[in-house]
């Protein structure tokens, strides 16, 4: 509807009084819209708003009477009427031509809201004049001043408010995307978007379009101007597609957007994928790409390769000095927070079912032997895998300590990370592996032992062969207390029975 409006110099805007309300009900039709009220039912005797068909019966009405203007010097949407004109004489002549016939047809104009005789004039939200289109002041304040978005519903709200004028911003989509506040990074870029040509059909329009990881754009131009802009955010499948795939996907979704531009005469492609250049000489297909060329083949197009510098659809930062490293410290400090997030997420996720463990200066501990830093140690396969206890000298982190470590370790170094110490619970004078299997250790008792020596130490970790001789000094002390009370049950019936045979003896004449 805007595109009639290149070269026009001159315009006029003309605005109907009560809308629907200007076309009378059928005589016989008015039972059919009638209403209940506390004093009664009333009937509609002119169309009321809200019916299914007012809308297509009014834009008929309309497109009925000035069917003569519409195309030639008027353009019509419901009840705005947009009258234009290459000079002054000729519009004075397009609104008494139009006048006349609203007149004629009873059709009445509210003269508050009608503009006569301007270079600009403000149509469907739209700022119109003989240079181009441009955003309205005041829907970009109401854009401006809405309140900051705090959930997914009021996001929502405001992408959809801001995605009226998504022409005129570049990358919308991925701008939507990228920025942490949907509201500040669009409100930004529509308070300084462009001014678009109005297009001409008789000159040669030039497509740009790109492809990028979250996101896909282009710009529609004409003599080097850009006259819309179209962004499109990736999701799901598309995001897997390779760098080509993207590219060519640009494309195929520009030339389906502005198809109606494009298909009346050639027009130029740019891209800074050099690849897209042989399209019409590529000898094998497959199902995807054959689908999309077979619609790119209905174009009269040209390809010419752009360095990716010199890409209209790209963003381009022209700052000075100062701009520019304000720039670049919002970019690190977003940067650093996103990393800093991200390593929460991931510490969260590996420490789940995890039990924290911390130790202090002066604690003593476990150390497990790993094979990467003690070779020597753990050069055969029952070699002890631990050894301890060490004194910690220093707590570095949560997650690091620096232990005071024997002289056959000194060349290793004295920082260990958590995940190999274990807190020590016995003895401090007590040296001994903690996870060492196949050998006894000093400070466990033999199970043949003579009774008089100390019993069995269990303070510290448990390793494997501890447990079995635990278990085996367990059972033999289980043996020695039942074999005793069947020595005392056989004690106890013996006299019993020996008292029950001398009663006997008694008893007996």
């Amino acid at each position: 509807m805007l595109d009639e409006l290149s070269s026009f110099i001159i315009f006029t805007k003309i605005d109907l009084r009560s809308g629907y309300h200007q076309i009378r009900m059928k005589l016989g039709d008015e039972w059919k819209i009638e209403f209940k009220t506390k004093n009664g039912l009333y009937e509609w005797l002119v169309m009321p708003f809200g019916l299914t068909n007012a809308p297509s019966t009014f834009m008929r009405l309309m497109n009925h009477v000035l069917r003569a203007f519409i195309g030639k010097f008027a353009v019509v949407y419901f009840d705005d009427i947009l009258i234009y004109s290459k000079s002054f004489d000729e519009h004075l002549d397009h609104i008494r031509q139009v006048l006349a016939v609203l007149r004629e047809e009873k059709l009445y104009g509210n003269i508050a809201k009608c503009t006569f005789c301007t270079d600009h004039v403000v149509f469907l939200g739209f700022v119109v004049s003989a240079d181009g289109i441009q955003v309205d002041e005041e829907k970009v304040k109401a854009i401006k001043d809405w309140p900051t978005p705090v959930n997914v519903s009021q996001v929502r709200s405001f992408h959809g408010l801001a995605s009226f004028y998504r022409r005129f911003v570049k990358d919308f989509s991925t701008r939507c995307t990228t920025y942490q506040s949907h509201k500040g990074g669009c409100s930004f870029q529509l308070c300084e978007a462009p001014l678009l040509q109005l297009s001409d059909f008789g000159k040669t329009f030039e497509i740009e379009c790109d492809g990028s990881g979250i996101g896909i754009g282009g710009v529609l131009l004409q003599d080097g101007k850009p006259v819309a802009y179209f962004s499109e955010k990736l999701n799901g499948p598309h995001l897997n597609y390779s760098v080509y795939d993207k590219e060519l996907y640009a494309l195929v979704c520009v030339l389906e957007v502005w198809q109606h531009y494009l298909l009346p005469k050639k027009f130029v492609i740019h891209s800074d994928h050099e690849a897209l250049k042989y399209l019409k000489t590529q000898g094998k297909l497959n199902r995807r790409h054959a689908k999309w060329i077979e619609f790119i083949e209905t174009f009269p197009y040209v390809v010419k390769h752009k360095r990716g510098k010199d890409c209209r659809c790209l963003e381009q930062v022209n700052l000075d000095a100062t701009k520019r490293s304000d720039f670049i410290k919002r970019l690190h400090a977003e940067t650093r927070k996103n990393i800093e997030k991200k390593s929460a997420q991931y510490a969260k996720q590996a420490n789940k079912g995890r039990k924290k463990v911390t130790f202090q200066p002066g604690d003593l501990v476990w150390l497990h032997l790993r094979k990467d830093r003690f070779p020597q140690q753990r050069n055969r396969k029952l070699s002890p895998r631990g050894d301890g206890p060490f004194k910690v000298l220093q707590q570095i982190n949560d997650n690091a300590y620096k232990l005071e470590l024997p002289p056959e370790y000194s060349h290793v170094s004295t920082t260990f990370n958590v995940k190999d110490l274990l807190p020590f619970a016995g003895k401090p004078e007590s040296r001994m592996t903690p996870s060492q299997e196949g050998e006894a250790n000093e400070d466990i008792p033999n199970i043949h032992s003579s009774p008089n020596k100390t019993t069995l130490d269990i303070a510290g970790p448990i390793t494997r062969s501890r447990a079995k001789q635990l278990e085996k000094e367990i059972h033999s002390q289980c043996t020695n207390k039942h074999g005793m009370m069947m020595d005392s049950a056989r004690q106890l019936y013996a006299r019993n029975l020996d008292m029950h045979e001398r009663g006997k003896a008694i008893q007996l004449p």
